[in-house]
């Protein structure tokens, strides 16, 4: 069995005090890690979903690192649109991210995919060389069964303001998907809130932010009241897996 947490949205900034709305990000990201520990100890892995920064600042991907390098295991991290990718991979080459397209673990394939598309500010894009590498990380492995990482959500989730920014390009993602029965989940961030819906047999799951979350429905960006949180995998040998979201406990 493999023990798995995500991530995702920490929007950290160069301040580690820096606050985005109801959240001080480096603070609530330290309270989701310290929440781990205690409900996870002993993950396989931390994967990170994009939006790492906020500022896109090195020092942001710096905190970053000091954050997850106490857990003691391998971070398989892709960027969101609020990242500067240049700068992410620089300050975070040699820390504990590694930069991998896919990753076996057991009997399970793990494939991350960049959706930053660098012509919109908000909105995901896979391009054709991140379509073609999911092709072939699916291919190579045809035998195990896979888990698709990314930040943009690529399926709608009646939230009408997130909806106009998921990933623009889901239909030629799920065209690629549906060529490859073994992929069993399709998971990201952006929404900052929890989804789980199904599209055929495959999962489609959104993970809270480690810091803000945003309401599931309205016309316009609001939050709804939640703390920080993250979800949680235990995928089985024999191709199915449980998971789960987690919040931090509320302040008294």
């Amino acid at each position: 069995m493999v023990r798995l947490i995500q991530i995702s949205d920490c929007h950290l900034f160069s301040d580690p005090k820096g606050q985005a709305l109801q959240h001080v990000t480096l603070k609530s990201l330290n309270q989701v890690v310290d929440t781990v520990r205690i409900n996870n100890p002993r993950p396989r892995m931390i994967v990170v979903t994009g939006d790492l920064s906020e500022d896109g600042s090195a020092d942001s991907y710096l905190h970053l690192n000091s954050a997850l390098i106490p857990m003691g295991v391998p971070v398989y991290a892709m960027p969101g649109n609020h990242d500067n990718t240049r700068v992410m991979r620089e300050k975070l080459r040699g820390a504990p991210v590694r930069w991998v397209r896919s990753v076996s673990a057991s009997n399970w394939n793990m494939v991350f995919l960049d959706s930053k598309d660098a012509d919109q500010d908000s909105c995901g894009l896979l391009s054709d060389n991140e379509l073609s590498a999911l092709e072939t990380a699916l291919k190579e492995r045809v035998n195990q069964p896979a888990i698709i990482f990314l930040h943009h959500h690529p399926v709608e989730i009646d939230s009408p303001w997130l909806d106009k920014i998921k990933l623009a390009n889901s239909d030629a993602l799920f065209d690629v998907i549906d060529r490859y029965p073994q992929v069993k989940a399709v998971v990201f961030g952006h929404i900052h809130q929890e989804h789980d819906s199904k599209r055929g047999s495959v999962r489609l799951l959104g993970t809270p932010s480690t810091s803000n979350q945003f309401a599931s429905e309205g016309e316009t960006m609001s939050l709804s009241g939640l703390q920080p949180g993250y979800r949680w995998f235990e995928l089985q040998d024999d191709g199915g897996f449980n998971t789960g979201v987690v919040h931090i406990p509320s302040p008294e």
